[in-house]
């Protein structure tokens, strides 16, 4: 019997915001395949800060929403270490069931997680020019 989600937030929730956030990013975009652009999970992650704040006061509905994903994950993989120390495979797993879930604010987690990581990545020139456009 599946245990039902809860949202109550681990007191290190807003420790982890930053290791769920990379490897979240390392989950969505496909660094390991051949054809992947040069391009790493660095920079990916730089820009996405940039772009949005996870520290401070404005940063704080996202450090929540991370931690409440990895909460998550741990209870539903029984997962010590969280997402961010799951292997590769398994954290794509676990991904792809939000993104399917028939509960809607799982599938709207994914879908805004995956566009900040998307919009990030394309903002680098190196990944825009494997694309076809041009660098600006």
């Amino acid at each position: 019997m599946k245990r039902p989600l809860t949202l109550t937030l681990s007191p290190r929730s807003g420790e982890r915001g930053p290791e769920v956030l990379r490897a979240l990013i390392e989950t969505i975009l496909a660094f390991d395949h051949p054809a992947f652009p040069a391009i790493g999970v660095d920079e990916v992650e730089r820009r996405l800060l940039e772009y949005f704040p996870i520290a401070g006061e404005a940063g704080a509905s996202l450090r929540d929403g991370l931690a409440a994903f990895d909460d998550a994950f741990a209870s539903q993989a029984g997962a010590g270490g969280g997402f961010a120390a799951a292997p590769l495979a398994a954290r794509r797993a676990y991904l792809r069931l939000w993104a399917r879930s028939e509960m809607p604010a799982l599938r709207r987690f994914y879908v805004r997680v995956k566009s900040l990581v998307l919009i990030a990545a394309y903002s680098l020139p190196t990944l825009r020019r494997a694309v076809g456009y041009a660098a600006r």
